[in-house]
């Protein structure tokens, strides 16, 4: 009787303990908990996404797909200054001295 009974817990319950606690977990995480004595609130999966999402879409500087457009303009004007450099440095090769082969 012992010996059945230890080998129900083993291959039964605490399998379905188990899983049981891991579909509180993402309940939790996907809900998100109040706030109790101690310990601070977390919001759940839906407002973190929001907020992930409002980064992602310009609102005049604060986002962060903002400082993306900011740094890709930034990019292209050092690219366009760059370019302008080298063309006053890089001397005019005849086009003759290539074929020199």
């Amino acid at each position: 009787m012992v010996g059945t009974l230890s080998l129900a817990w083993l291959k039964v319950v605490r399998p379905v303990r188990s899983w049981m606690e891991e579909w509180r977990l993402f309940r939790e995480d996907w809900n998100g908990e109040l706030a109790r004595p101690g310990v601070a609130g977390r919001d759940g999966v839906m407002v973190r996404l929001s907020a992930i999402e409002g980064e992602l879409k310009p609102n005049g500087g604060g986002s962060m797909r903002d400082a993306v457009n900011r740094l890709a303009t930034d990019l292209r004007a050092h690219q366009a200054s760059h370019e302008q450099q080298m063309l006053r440095v890089r001397p005019a090769v005849p086009p003759d001295e290539f074929d020199a082969g």
